[in-house]
């Protein structure tokens, strides 16, 4: 399995990417890192971008960074 460092550099050299971002985000899940919240939240809003309590809950995990 991948280490966090070769999941991130996937990610950097092709960000358009979506699997890759799901991939490192299930990984991060099963390590316990609260960073796989953020990529599920942000894979759903992507899905759905008028769902209200979506972009609530995406705001309240990154304060200032969604209007």
């Amino acid at each position: 399995m991948p280490t966090a460092k070769e999941f991130e550099a996937r990610i950097r050299a092709n960000p358009e990417n979506d699997e890759d971002y799901l991939v490192y985000g299930d990984w991060l899940q099963e390590q316990g890192h609260p960073r796989a919240y953020l990529i599920a939240l942000q894979r759903a809003n992507s899905l759905a971008p008028n769902n209200k309590r979506l972009r609530g809950e995406l705001a309240s995990v990154l304060p200032g960074q969604c209007k």
